[in-house]
């Protein structure tokens, strides 16, 4: 059993399996094998198990994904943060979302102290309402979080995947 997101080491065995065990032989040039081309993959579906199935199941069925904003699970976070989040703000502004996509797409553990984000905004409130609104990912401290590195002793904030963090720094080009 799996709890949580996989390594990055688990996430490319993961889809080497799946290369090997689901995709027809005649697909198989779609794909590359090595760890290089396997990075890209990984910035796009990070450690999660449903990620990696639904790009190569794109990949095979549309072929190879040459920019972040043609694998549809990218499309569809970029999708939803602009139909809910960044449109209809309650407690917080467009202005505090984007600040916050800029924070978690420049951090380099992929992500940000809860207490630290909720001193930045002087009220926790807007980080709850983030979280409410699922703009933000909140992660307890735990043992389990073995797809974060370094493993955060505290509790942390992320983005709920690497297509939402994909879509984040789309967004923040688009604004």
């Amino acid at each position: 059993m799996v709890v949580g997101d996989l390594t990055k080491a688990e996430a490319y065995q993961y889809y080497l399996n799946l290369l090997d065990t689901v995709v027809a032989p005649k697909k198989l040039g779609l794909f590359g094998r090595t760890e290089v081309d396997f990075d890209r993959i990984y910035h796009l579906t990070g450690g999660r198990i449903y990620f990696i199935r639904n790009y190569v199941a794109q990949v095979c069925s549309f072929g190879p994904i040459p920019k972040a904003t043609l694998f549809m699970m990218v499309s569809n976070a970029r999708t939803t943060f602009l139909r809910r989040e960044l449109i209809r703000p309650k407690i917080f502004s467009t202005n505090q979302v984007l600040e916050v996509f800029k924070m978690l797409t420049s951090s380099q553990s992929g992500y940000l102290n809860y207490e630290v984000v909720t001193a930045h905004f002087k009220e926790q409130m807007v980080v709850e309402e983030m979280i409410h609104r699922n703009i933000l990912h909140f992660r307890p401290s735990s043992d389990f979080a073995r797809d974060l590195q370094p493993i955060p002793e505290d509790d942390v904030v992320t983005a709920s995947g690497h297509p939402a963090l994909r879509a984040m720094e789309l967004l923040i080009k688009d604004w």
